[in-house]
């Protein structure tokens, strides 16, 4: 449980990170913008060659065939309605995974996030609400659990002051709800607050600071699972973001993060932060870079909590108005914290690097046709958990 909880928790943090550094500058504005619906409707084929994610013992005691076709139907949708200084909106996409020998892993899967926005004289409103659920990757499950449904669900709202001297201030509230139809991943409840000062100029770029105190009750009815009553954690962030010329933009972040497990000694105490660059090199070739360090999730019961630290490169090549390819490359460090029963099945770190490319054609005004592929190496400890693996796959998209 605690894993999955605190992956809601991470979610959590990023939403009231986010919304502290909103420019409260553009407040005025929160009711304003264009008018926009857009629909897009997508058919993806995949083939993956280890769906256990782990070698052979690990697929036999999971009961999964290593190689599986996956077949998902997709609709995303991204609107917004502005109705005079007001605007509703609603993002995010609906479909469903079907797979054509583990059909225990076949799951309809949601991802949407809507709520209203408003103005007040200089401040803006917002109230947000959204909902998540999907089968769980299963990388992040312990071995005793396979089959299941995790589902989160999210509300909060924040307000945003601007005042002449670009000096803004930000507050925000957030709930969400975790469940999760397996039993050794229970429930939990997490509250947050935060509170931060913006500063935006176009010599400095967007400069934000903020301060967040998040709080995890675990469900009553799983004090067998998780003795503890819950977890808190604060968590103060510098960011900076800025455009630099017209093909140098970046952005970076850093912070302290304290998190404290009730009835626990384990605890956590560090710096986390990230970056990212994106450079266009010319008008057909652009270059990423990003770096993320943070606190992070574990659906294992037998885990407190993730030290996650990735390192990530890409780059976009347009052959022609209607052909583009993408590649791009990842290293992604995880150290598992907190053991709370020693086993020898629960997973302690891993490194999981991963290359990964796109060849995207477009096809008349609406549609598209991609090819994608990628190809993964994973070292854990134990070494049950390491594995080679590859993804192919097509997809067509139409937009409406």
């Amino acid at each position: 449980m605690r894993g999955s909880v605190r992956r809601n928790e991470g979610v959590l943090v990023l939403v009231l990170l986010a919304s502290a550094a909103a420019s409260a500058a553009n407040a005025q504005d929160a009711g304003g913008g264009g008018r926009r619906f857009d629909v897009r409707l997508t058919a993806r084929a995949t083939y993956d060659s280890n769906v256990a994610r782990g070698n052979q013992t690990v697929a036999t005691v999971r009961d999964v065939r290593p190689g599986d076709y996956i077949y998902e139907p997709r609709a995303t949708i991204d609107l917004v309605l502005p109705m005079a200084r007001q605007a509703v909106f609603l993002t995010g996409n609906v479909g469903y995974e079907f797979h054509q020998y583990n059909k225990d892993l076949a799951r309809e899967f949601i991802d949407l996030n809507g709520g209203a926005r408003t103005t007040a004289g200089p401040c803006g409103v917002q109230l947000t609400g959204g909902i998540s659920r999907r089968q769980s990757n299963l990388e992040d499950l312990a071995l005793t659990v396979t089959r299941n449904t995790e589902q989160v669900l999210s509300a909060g709202a924040s307000l945003q002051c601007a005042t002449p001297l670009g000096i803004g201030t930000t507050v925000g509230y957030q709930y969400s709800t975790q469940s999760n139809s397996a039993d050794d991943v229970p429930g939990a409840d997490t509250n947050g607050v935060s509170m931060g000062l913006v500063y935006s100029n176009r010599a400095i770029g967007k400069l934000a600071l903020t301060g967040s105190y998040s709080k995890t009750d675990y469900s009553a009815d799983d004090e067998l699972l998780n003795p503890q009553s819950g977890y808190e954690q604060y968590q103060g962030t510098l960011s900076l973001r800025r455009e630099i010329g017209h093909r140098l933009a970046g952005q970076a972040s850093i912070g302290y993060s304290s998190q404290k497990t009730e009835g626990r000694a384990e605890s956590f105490h560090g710096v986390t932060g990230s970056g990212a660059l994106t450079y266009r090199l010319n008008p057909r070739l652009d270059l990423g870079l990003n770096y993320n360090r943070n606190i992070d999730t574990s659906l294992d019961p037998n885990i407190d909590y993730v030290i996650d630290e990735l390192f990530g490169i890409s780059a976009t090549y347009r052959l022609s108005s209607r052909v583009s390819a993408s590649l791009g490359a990842d290293v992604n460090k995880r150290n598992f914290r907190g053991e709370v029963t020693p086993s020898p099945t629960t997973i302690s770190n891993d490194e999981l690097k991963s290359v990964k490319g796109a060849l995207t054609f477009k096809v008349g005004r609406r549609s598209s046709l991609a090819l994608n592929g990628q190809y993964e190496d994973r070292n854990a400890t134990p070494t049950i958990f390491s594995y080679t693996g590859y993804r192919v796959g097509i997809a067509i998209s139409t937009d409406f």
